[in-house]
């Protein structure tokens, strides 16, 4: 957009915002005559901003809308299909890490089974050692296997890491990780009435509490 073709609201909004911040860049306040100066500049600036939301909201309005019915159609369909992917796709950590486990315990019976030979084969051969004729020679001890364990085979692409966290022990949490409550403390402030300095001392602990005033902008009648 041009200058030529900007509606003559922009146009008439900008130059009166450029002149009231040709003052403000020059204003500073150092008596009673700039103080108020400077209160008419930041009165008038607030009401340029005001009237220029305004002036934008329809169109802001519009496009929300136009956004919103946007974002309804691309999502429609991966809100059908997403519960699917979701629900076999749990099914499937949920499977592999049942036969994970399986897998694990039958590696570990077939390695205590291995151990016991091991251990009856020694024991086989310390009797061959001291054994007097062929007669003594016990008949050979076999123990048996368990079958290898059979590890689940999942697609790499299927799965990925989701790593999550929750609270174990609040006390121990560095500082760094802590978040204080914003909108906790101003309603707290808000809650108590006929604020001082000195009343608001101590308020909550570990927060300062203070004043610092802004310029309020007058109603109009």
């Amino acid at each position: 957009m041009t200058e030529e073709t900007k509606p003559s609201f922009e146009i008439q909004v900008r130059a009166e915002a450029n002149g009231y911040l040709g003052q403000a860049k020059g204003l500073r306040v150092v008596d009673q005559e700039t103080s108020t100066a400077a209160q008419v500049v930041v009165s008038k600036l607030k009401d340029i901003i005001k009237n220029w939301r305004a002036y934008w909201k329809p169109h802001r309005d519009r496009a929300a809308a136009t956004l919103q019915g946007l974002r309804e159609s691309e999502a429609s369909l991966p809100d059908i299909i997403k519960p699917h992917i979701d629900r076999l796709s749990g099914e499937v950590v949920a499977w592999t890490e049942a036969e994970r486990r399986k897998a694990l315990a039958a590696e570990e019976k077939r390695e205590k089974a291995e151990w016991e030979a091991r251990r009856a084969e020694e024991a086989q051969q310390k009797t061959l050692a001291t054994a007097i004729d062929f007669e003594d020679v016990p008949a050979p001890v076999v123990v048996p296997l368990p079958p290898a364990a059979v590890k689940p085979k999942v697609d790499e692409g299927q799965l990925r890491d989701h790593w999550v966290w929750e609270v174990e022990e609040f006390e121990n949490i560095p500082h760094q990780y802590l978040v204080t409550d914003d909108g906790a403390i101003r309603r707290k402030i808000d809650e108590t009435p006929n604020k001082t300095e000195d009343s608001v001392k101590g308020l909550i602990p570990g927060i300062r509490v203070f004043n610092k005033p802004i310029l309020a902008q007058k109603r109009r009648t």
